[in-house]
């Protein structure tokens, strides 16, 4: 006897009917939607999380959480249900499990607050800032103005001024690196002399865009101690990304 035999076995798997992908169509998304099931225990997450995130979105205050788990656990689909539940779809409502009624009916924010959802993915981006700042652009309704990048040159020139308060730019940029603040950017590890850190800032300040904005957002970090850099590095008819977010839209970070 041969357990094979007893069972069906797939010989090919099509990544294509597990993997979500930011390009699914709309009825792939209404199927993902129609065959995800909220077991108890992330009923209850999802019970915390909306508790927490519609207390700090009413004293209107920033708010973030991060969702992890192994391949194929999931993550994508329960991202898409939340996705569209912060954009208020009524098809979440009638295709999803009963479960979102419930949490939709307990938690009123959902219906109250205006979410603008952003949606990115890092394969092929730079940098984090990059890949944000295209995904809020590309999320905006028809018709609003889309944010630009300001002039980094202000954000270095800031460094400098510090850099000459603290014992000069090697030390600086030693102690950010040491802070993990340059990881994302391949030419600056960590553990370097100082020297050779202003030698890399330097070239890499008279780089391409994506290099000077990526070091700028670092630079800002450093700056600020770990302070989020992107709203500096952004703005919108004069108001900060962050503000105007807060202020219109009620997106939570």
């Amino acid at each position: 006897m041969r357990i094979r035999d007893h069972l069906q076995w797939q010989d090919d798997t099509d990544l294509d009917a597990f993997i979500t992908r930011l390009s699914d169509s709309e009825d792939r998304v209404r199927q993902n939607i129609r065959q995800y099931v909220v077991g108890e225990k992330v009923r209850d997450r999802l019970d915390s999380l909306f508790k927490a995130v519609g207390e700090r979105l009413d004293n209107n205050r920033d708010v973030g959480r991060y969702i992890h788990g192994a391949f194929g656990s999931g993550k994508s689909n329960l991202l898409t249900v939340l996705g569209k539940m912060l954009e208020r779809e009524e098809m979440v409502y009638d295709l999803g499990h009963a479960t979102l009624r419930e949490l939709r009916a307990k938690h009123g924010w959902l219906d109250r607050h205006r979410t603008l959802v952003v949606r990115i993915n890092m394969m092929g981006k730079h940098s984090l800032v990059r890949a944000l700042f295209e995904g809020y652009n590309a999320a905006l309704p028809a018709g609003l103005p889309q944010l630009g990048f300001t002039d980094e040159e202000r954000v270095f020139d800031l460094i400098d001024k510090d850099a000459a308060r603290i014992g000069g730019l090697a030390t600086l940029l030693e102690q950010a690196a040491n802070d993990a603040v340059f990881d994302s950017i391949s030419e600056m590890p960590r553990g370097m002399p100082g020297p050779m850190f202003v030698e890399f800032y330097q070239r890499l300040r008279r780089g391409d865009r994506d290099k000077r904005l990526a070091l700028a957002a670092g630079a800002i970090t450093a700056r600020t101690r770990f302070v989020p850099m992107t709203c500096g590095l952004m703005r919108a008819r004069g108001w900060t990304a962050s503000r105007a977010m807060r202020k219109n839209m009620a997106i939570p970070r």
